[in-house]
């Protein structure tokens, strides 16, 4: 419970800072771990939202995903190279080109095994806790 009220506030992204994610004051991010440290490092984070569990695909690349005034829906996932600017990405997306503009993506069709795998193992988290 006190680790999940750290992560509300904007304190924490200086801890994000440090692992060497590119986040300015004025964002959020709804996790803990929303961001891998793998990755951290290819994200720039201005001025916006990003709900839980969305992520990035751990490709090897050195373009660096970029999200500016926008908001990004729960379990969203960046393609490298994308830019998000002046949008909002719906939940369960996965994102292969930019949304710039205010241009909502539309909800494509996510596997219903991806939910059934994902919720399976929050349930089963929960049952260690």
């Amino acid at each position: 419970m006190i680790l999940y009220a750290l992560t509300q506030t904007r304190a924490w992204n200086l801890v994000l800072m440090l692992h060497g994610l590119y986040i300015n004051l004025f964002s959020n991010s709804a996790s803990i771990g929303t961001f891998m440290p793998p990755n951290v490092d290819l994200i720039n984070i201005i001025r916006s939202f990003v709900a839980v569990d969305a992520s990035v695909e751990r490709k090897r690349s050195n373009k660096k995903v970029e999200i500016i005034d926008s908001s990004i829906g729960m379990l969203v996932v960046l393609s490298v190279r994308v830019k998000v600017c002046h949008s909002s990405v719906c939940p369960l997306v996965q994102a292969t080109e930019d949304f710039c503009n205010d241009r909502s993506s539309e909800p494509t069709s996510y596997p219903f095994w991806c939910l059934l795998a994902r919720e399976t193992s929050f349930v089963v988290q929960l049952a260690i806790w």
